[in-house]
């Protein structure tokens, strides 16, 4: 299995999970010609990508998402929650629940609730060749049900939106800082680390920070978090840093 961040932060958010013959796109929130763009910048077949993913309704995960769909003619999986909040009227549409397993052909799929401040959000597990994928990139909280979803991935991508101090600081009104830091908006930097490290394994290969804040989180507080904490807690482990304006490495899993 390889997968990317095609763009993952506030505004804009498209993952891409691939194994042999198949591909998953998760969230449509960058537009079709820069995902175009990115596919070609990483060298990815989009006739290789055989169904879309979403997450919730927000705007930054469904933007773009009836263009990319029919534009590559693509399956899309999403909640009633999500599509009755989206409003949009799709030609190939598939509902899914929390807990649903399938599969897009040799990629096996199991969606499960995250805690977030929508009618419904998912996360995912992607499973091919013995691997395992880990995704969600928003998560307001977690406890042991999510961890144990997250148990002996090879590849882990966990929101690291916020760090406290930036959110106090910054110039949200209190009730926006509130709704990030309340358990159901987002998940922050100190929250992530500790994800991490009560559920990485000698399986664990990547791990991924995604949907890192434009005005409470600066890399350099992730980076800071990394260097002093996780390389020596978990050595082996490659650590990938999301961007807010372009993509990132296609990374094997």
């Amino acid at each position: 299995m390889r997968c990317a961040s095609i763009i993952s932060g506030s505004k804009a958010n498209c993952f891409y999970v691939e194994s042999e013959g198949e591909a998953i796109l998760v969230d449509t929130g960058l537009s079709f010609p820069k995902v175009e763009q990115s596919f070609a910048e990483l060298n990815i077949d989009p006739n290789k990508i055989k169904g879309i993913l979403i997450t919730h309704e927000h705007e930054d995960h469904v933007r773009h998402l009836k263009r990319i769909a029919s534009s590559y003619r693509l399956p899309v999986y999403l909640t009633q929650e999500t599509l009755n909040k989206t409003g949009l009227a799709l030609k190939d549409c598939h509902i899914i629940k929390a807990g649903d397993d399938w599969n897009i052909g040799e990629i096996n799929i199991h969606a499960f609730k995250v805690l977030h401040d929508s009618d419904m959000c998912l996360g995912f597990n992607f499973m091919a060749g013995g691997k395992k994928v880990f995704y969600a990139s928003d998560i307001g909280s977690y406890d042991d049900e999510i961890l144990k979803k997250a148990e002996n991935a090879h590849f882990i991508g966990i929101e690291a939106n916020y760090e406290p101090s930036m959110l106090r600081a910054c110039g949200y009104p209190q009730h926006l800082k509130d709704r990030i830091s309340g358990g159901a908006g987002h998940l922050s930097n100190p929250e992530s680390l500790a994800f991490v490290k009560d559920i990485a394994s000698k399986n664990t290969r990547n791990v991924m920070f995604l949907h890192i804040s434009e005005n409470s989180n600066c890399t350099s507080h992730i980076e800071r978090m990394i260097d002093q904490d996780l390389h020596h807690y978990l050595p082996e482990v490659r650590y990938i840093i999301t961007n807010r304006h372009t993509h990132g490495p296609l990374i094997e899993v």
